[in-house]
């Protein structure tokens, strides 16, 4: 067989390998466990995977950290993401501007901001450019490159505010962490299994578990802290 023939077959098959070696691995969300979620196999067998959603779930609890801290980028003025949209969600305080919600909000991106059109016109802005906005404006503070580790974090965390099914993701969470306090009928302090309950204490879960004072004598991992403090950040938002 011709060898230059030779050559065109060998790199047409590397070729084919390594699009099935670097498939890109799925993103992140609440409920998701690690490679698990994105390909049904755990362990050794798909390391790789679960290195890269590991990976981008520590990022979105540290990005979750940046979105409330007043100093992000060297913003001085006291204001951070948390001030516009509390956990992500929409502002419901008294006397609040309307403020969107930004569950959901990530996989809509780029698009046109009507924030944003005074001082940029009508273009098509990328999440990263729509939160460098927001720090340079609201917050006051220094512009972001995209592969700065705090906005890699911050995207990532933006990236996970999705809807959150309470069946499928938040009662596993609920069951595996606040037994026996919170689960069944003979539960000491109220059974948060159920749908209807569970709604009605969004707001108090949440609070307990951002501050640590819940679960009791334990910690959450991050997996599990993103998904109650999102789930009950789209419970409330609900209510709006």
């Amino acid at each position: 067989m011709n060898s230059k023939l030779w050559v065109v077959i060998f790199l047409i098959g590397l070729f084919v390998f390594a699009s099935f070696a670097c498939g890109d691995a799925k993103d992140a969300e609440p409920g998701d466990n690690g490679a698990q979620a994105a390909t049904g196999k755990t362990g050794a067998e798909d390391g790789k995977t679960t290195g890269v959603v590991d990976t981008a779930i520590a990022n979105a609890r540290l990005g979750f950290d940046l979105f409330r801290d007043p100093t992000l980028a060297g913003s001085t003025n006291g204001t951070s993401c948390q001030s516009c949209h509390p956990y992500g969600g929409m502002d419901k305080s008294e006397g609040a501007m309307a403020k969107g919600t930004l569950i959901g909000a990530a996989s809509t991106f780029p698009k046109k901001v009507e924030m944003t059109f005074e001082m940029l016109g009508e273009v098509e802005l990328t999440l990263h450019e729509m939160i460098n906005f927001c720090i340079t404006n609201p917050l006051k503070g220094k512009e972001l490159a995209e592969d700065d580790p705090m906005m890699v974090q911050l995207l990532d965390f933006h990236k996970m505010l999705k809807p959150v099914d309470f069946d499928a993701f938040a009662l596993p969470v609920i069951q595996k962490n606040c037994a026996p306090c919170h689960v069944g009928a003979d539960a000491s302090q109220g059974d948060l299994t159920e749908k209807g309950k569970a709604h009605a204490a969004a707001e108090k879960i949440r609070g307990y578990i951002e501050s640590g004072r819940m679960p009791k004598g334990g910690t959450l991992d991050d997996m599990d802290y993103l998904t109650l403090i999102i789930w009950a950040t789209y419970e409330l938002d609900q209510t709006i």
